[in-house]
């Protein structure tokens, strides 16, 4: 089960928000061992201070917390054009209300059966599902992310279609970032 939480609902979700810091430090701090703001056993940076949309992934069977992912329109600050500026090569990064960041993305794989929809785990895909129905019910034409190879071969498989990408500043003069997407393959079986 996805959930999809704005900033007014930021008070019906404050356990489930809670969680989800934490999870962001087992995973950002502790397994990948970034370098981000962390105190006693929270993930927490000064973008979570914007109002952002988070999704959140939930086991159908424990209820349990598996996946994650954070939202930000791009008409106020993003983790691209602040933190990871290099990457955008001189190029401004689009700054409208239809063009959205999502950063954090981070699913538990050890607590979720993992049922492959073409070899692609079934909360990432129905993360990428949710991503999609948001976009469209909100307006979003664009998504600017920066992600690895990992996440760039999961957006294929969940036919999640991917524009211009880079792996390192110096390898394109194109920003990083995701375009034109187009609800295709969006259900489960």
């Amino acid at each position: 089960m996805i959930e999809i939480i704005p900033p007014h609902l930021y008070s019906v979700f404050k356990s489930e928000l809670l969680e989800m810091h934490r999870m962001r430090y087992e995973v950002f701090k502790e397994r990948l061992d970034w370098e981000v703001p962390a105190k006693n056993g929270i993930e927490r940076d000064e973008f979570d201070d914007l109002s952002p949309t988070y999704f959140l992934a939930f086991d159908e069977e424990d209820e349990s917390l598996v996946g994650l992912w954070r939202l930000l329109p791009t008409t106020g600050p993003t983790m691209i054009g602040t933190t990871f500026v290099q990457l955008l090569n001189g190029h401004p990064l689009p700054t409208r209300p239809d063009v959205w960041e999502c950063s954090r993305l981070a699913i538990k794989f050890d607590s979720v059966e993992l049922r492959s929809l073409h070899s692609l785990n079934r909360t990432t895909f129905e993360m990428f599902c949710a991503l999609i129905e948001f976009c469209l019910s909100e307006g979003i034409s664009e998504i600017v992310s920066v992600y690895d190879v990992i996440i760039a071969c999961c957006a294929v498989r969940a036919s999640y279609p991917i524009g211009r990408e880079t792996t390192n500043a110096s390898a394109s003069r194109a920003p990083l970032r995701d375009t034109s997407m187009r609800p295709r393959n969006c259900w489960t079986t």
